[in-house]
Order: C-alpha cells, then sequence, then structure tokens
C-alpha cells in the first residue's frame, strides 16, 4: 500500500472541506496532507467515481462524475457511492469528516438510499396507487 496506517487515520480524524475551486470532474480536499510512502506517481490504472486520489502535494481530491477513465496516482479510500449525492450538493469551505465502512456497509446504505430515491419517484403509466 502506498499509504501508512498513520495516514490512513489521518484522512478519517481531521476535519475537511472542499476547495472553493471545483468542478464536476474532482472536488480538491482541504484540511489534511496525505505523503505516500512509495511516491505519487504510479503506472495509470482504472479509476471509478468517488476514488480519492492523492496527487504529490499530498492535497487528495474526489474523483466526481466528469472524471478521467484511467488515473496516475495512488488511491487511498473510495467515497461510497450513497454519499457522493452528498459530496456533491456539499458547499465549498463546509467541514466533515470521513469515516471507514465496510463493502458491506456501504451496500446496505446503498440499497437504503436507493429505496428512498425509489419511494419519491412518481408512478409510471403501466403503475396504479393504491
Amino acid at each position: 500500500t502506498h499509504f501508512s496506517a498513520a495516514v490512513k487515520e489521518d484522512l478519517v480524524s481531521q476535519p475537511l472541506s472542499i476547495e472553493p475551486r471545483f468542478d464536476c470532474m474532482a472536488y480538491r480536499l482541504v484540511g489534511v496532507r496525505l505523503p505516500s510512502e512509495q511516491g505519487h506517481d504510479i503506472l495509470s490504472d482504472g479509476i471509478t467515481m468517488g476514488a480519492i486520489q492523492v496527487p504529490g502535494d499530498g492535497q487528495a481530491f474526489i474523483l466526481m462524475a466528469d472524471h478521467q477513465t484511467t488515473g496516475g496516482y495512488p488511491k487511498i479510500a473510495c467515497v461510497c457511492k450513497a454519499d457522493l449525492p452528498r459530496i456533491a450538493q456539499m458547499a465549498a469551505g463546509k467541514h466533515f469528516r470521513f469515516h471507514w465502512a465496510s463493502i458491506e456497509a456501504a451496500f446496505k446504505r446503498w440499497v437504503m438510499v436507493n429505496k428512498q430515491i425509489q419511494a419519491l419517484l412518481p408512478l409510471s403509466a403501466n403503475q396504479t396507487a393504491d
């Protein structure tokens, strides 16, 4: 792994915010520097929305909807799919904290959020209200 246990702990123990300059590709995080033990340049590999990449300056960014398909910086974590809309709507400068979650917990959260979304959708033409 590229990041020590102490650096991973810094990611979740420090208050973070979104830098005022952001776009649909990525939101830059302010509040903690995350140095890599093995450098910050890696062979490019596949990347997904929500991935938290860390370039050479140690200031991480979260890849958003218009992110590139490959990336050449190490990834320290990934924001769970259920929480990406919260990140997308977050005002620059507002403080928040991450916490670690298991894949199972992230999936359960996504199922819950998806049910909430489905409950808000209007009935389609072939459905009837009870």
